[in-house]
């Protein structure tokens, strides 16, 4: 475990699947954000600081998840949106930081 990583050892199965239910929703608004489903200035203004949050948070167990189902690119979309997305709406003139 890194310096400032959440220590998700501790979660007891019911706690991960409900955390597994979460990552599995950001991963659904990430999906349609990138198709163009929903309208991304809304997700953006509305959910980046928790998306950004989340991903942060749960990073550890994204990628335990990865590993035990040998499904590297699990949650792809949800990284791309909570990291580069974020960061790139961060940067634009007016949004301000959180």
């Amino acid at each position: 475990q890194s310096e400032g990583e959440t220590d998700l050892t501790v979660l007891e199965d019911e706690e991960k699947k409900g955390l597994f239910t979460l990552l599995t929703y950001y991963e659904y608004i990430a999906t349609a954000y990138f198709a163009d489903s929903v309208d991304r200035g809304v997700v953006l203004r509305q959910r980046a600081k928790s998306l950004e949050m989340t991903y942060h948070l749960l990073r550890p167990l994204i990628e335990e998840r990865r590993v035990a189902l040998k499904a590297p690119d699990l949650y792809n979309e949800f990284e791309e949106l909570a990291t580069k997305e974020v960061a790139r709406y961060r940067r634009r003139p007016g949004t301000g930081r959180f």
